[in-house]
């Protein structure tokens, strides 16, 4: 898509941090932030 290579290398950092968490377990893969999602989602649906 024509992205710098500034912001391209940036997104691969991410996905390899990401990457390394979830294949560990580590938060934010433990439920956690999808607990903290739905109880937003509940209070933007009323």
């Amino acid at each position: 898509m024509g992205y710098p290579h500034d912001v391209v290398r940036g997104a691969w950092s991410g996905i390899s941090t990401i990457a390394a968490r979830f294949t560990t377990g580590e938060w934010h893969f433990d439920g956690t932030l999808q607990q903290w999602l739905d109880s937003i989602k509940s209070r933007v649906q009323g």
